[in-house]
């Protein structure tokens, strides 16, 4: 059996943890005190057909916000109306989804997995200027 996507869409939020979340007319918006593009978006919580999208420009702007939207399958009218008005699709996070069974091998290949609580700060010296504070801390 598969999942909901709306469970998926849940998974993909804590995969890259906001700061703080707040609930604001037909939005939820994310703070993510800079530490990156998908933490501080605003997504329809709601499905209706004219969302207020300068509702939630005004929020992201009183936050310090870039205007980013979080565009999922349901919300058609929102996407057609961000495209109308000009905004462009960058970062796009694709769900892909399938039985552990079909994927299933006798022996695993040798590094296929870690058993790590706290995140390893790899990504800092493969990157070789490393990344800013506050990323490091949202992924540990």
């Amino acid at each position: 059996m598969m999942p909901d996507l709306f469970d998926l869409y849940e998974v993909v939020d804590h995969t890259w943890p906001t700061h703080h979340k707040t609930s604001s007319r037909s939005w939820i918006l994310r703070q993510g005190r800079g530490e990156g593009k998908r933490v501080s978006v605003a997504t329809l919580q709601d499905s209706i057909d004219t969302p207020d999208i300068s509702f939630a420009e005004k929020a992201m702007l009183e936050l310090g916000h870039d205007l980013l939207f979080i565009i999922r399958d349901v919300d058609k009218k929102l996407e057609q109306m961000l495209d109308n008005g000009a905004y462009k699709f960058i970062d796009m996070v694709i769900i892909y989804c399938t039985s552990c069974k079909s994927i299933l091998r006798s022996v695993p290949l040798r590094l296929n997995a870690f058993d790590i609580w706290k995140s390893l700060k790899i990504p800092i010296y493969i990157s070789g200027r490393g990344l800013e504070l506050t990323k490091v801390e949202t992924l540990s």
